[in-house]
């Protein structure tokens, strides 16, 4: 740490009412002044002990390094770009930045600029009509996603119940009782699935979120037992994680509704070894956020069903300040919740 160039941040920018940082690659801020840690909601010394990856939107930050690595190397005097903070409560802050080298050793000011209160208004003054087709997108999908999944349910049973009707004289007691079972499993799986359709109905694009806290490892715990009665002998290994890393900043009932449906995913992705894995940690490159996994062997050819659920989940994770993820590694389906932990 270079006490001469700290000492010129604070004598340039530790008074100016534009939010102002100090920072080297790899490193924590190295100064802040007072209306940085205003607008994130630190005290100067927490904010020194992070680095600009902690409160850096993850999909912001990558392009944010590149373009600073590019602007060194072309010796260019400053950058200008947008990018989302993450407030300590966990709301994203929309700015826009100034980022300059300061000094001989490596280091970046920036400037920065909260233009949030314009993106709000912006959205605020959308009209009803674009309002409606949101809603009628979400709306297509869901239709799309209801006549696939239902479909191939749907001709197993005019299928068995027309071959049944045809040939009950001639068969085994044992075949007409297989044939039932499996009328009595493709009609539970329509059931299941338009009883998601209705629980996914409350997770509305529109409704505000209350921000309050919730115990994730309870979440999940609460949703196994649901899951279970949905898909009997179903097995989910996961183990208690250490306090602090339980405690997440969200909506607890939206948190748990969420939960509910990515397990919902995890056990129907489970085919039949009927088991899968959770589990909850610190984010390695963060240690402000938890992150929730859940995986699964992929055992299914339609994954329409659990795209579609997925899709609304995402939207609700968002306004949450965290991010849903999902991806297909080694055989196995991973879904990837991220929040802000309870510091």
């Amino acid at each position: 740490m270079d006490k001469n160039i700290i000492d010129e941040f604070n004598l340039r920018f530790k008074d100016i009412p534009l939010a102002a940082a100090l920072s080297r690659r790899g490193s924590c801020f190295e100064a802040v002044n007072a209306a940085f840690c205003s607008l994130l909601g630190y005290k100067e010394d927490e904010l020194t002990a992070l680095r600009p990856s902690d409160i850096s939107h993850p999909g912001d930050y990558k392009r944010e390094v590149e373009r600073i690595i590019n602007m060194k190397q072309n010796e260019e005097e400053s950058l200008r770009l947008d990018k989302r903070y993450i407030h300590r409560r966990g709301d994203i802050i929309h700015c826009r930045c100034v980022f300059f080298p300061f000094g001989s050793e490596g280091h970046v000011a920036g400037l920065i600029e909260d233009y949030s209160g314009i993106i709000d208004e912006y959205r605020s003054s959308n009209s009803e009509m674009d309002k409606l087709k949101r809603s009628d997108s979400v709306k297509s999908s869901l239709i799309s996603g209801i006549a696939k999944e239902l479909r191939e349910p749907l001709h197993m049973i005019l299928s068995y119940s027309a071959f049944g009707i045809e040939r009950l004289d001639k068969v085994s007691s044992e075949k007409i009782r297989r044939y039932f079972k499996n009328i009595d499993s493709a009609a539970k799986d329509i059931l299941r699935f338009s009883n998601e359709l209705f629980d996914l109905g409350t997770l509305s694009l529109f409704e505000k979120l209350e921000t309050g806290t919730a115990d994730i490892y309870g979440a999940v715990m609460k949703s196994v037992d649901e899951t279970t009665d949905n898909y009997p002998g179903f097995v989910l290994d996961i183990e208690r994680p250490p306090g602090e890393v339980t405690g997440v900043v969200c909506d607890s009932a939206k948190l748990e509704r969420i939960v509910t449906i990515l397990l919902d995913n995890a056990a129907s992705l489970s085919g039949e070894k009927k088991r899968c894995r959770a589990e909850i940690e610190k984010d390695p490159e963060n240690d402000t956020r938890i992150i929730l996994s859940f995986r699964s062997p992929k055992c299914l050819e339609s994954m329409s069903y659990v795209e579609l659920t997925e899709m609304i989940a995402r939207d609700t994770v968002e306004r949450m300040g965290g991010w849903l993820e999902t991806e297909t590694s080694g055989g196995e389906y991973i879904q990837r919740i991220i929040l802000n932990r309870v510091l």
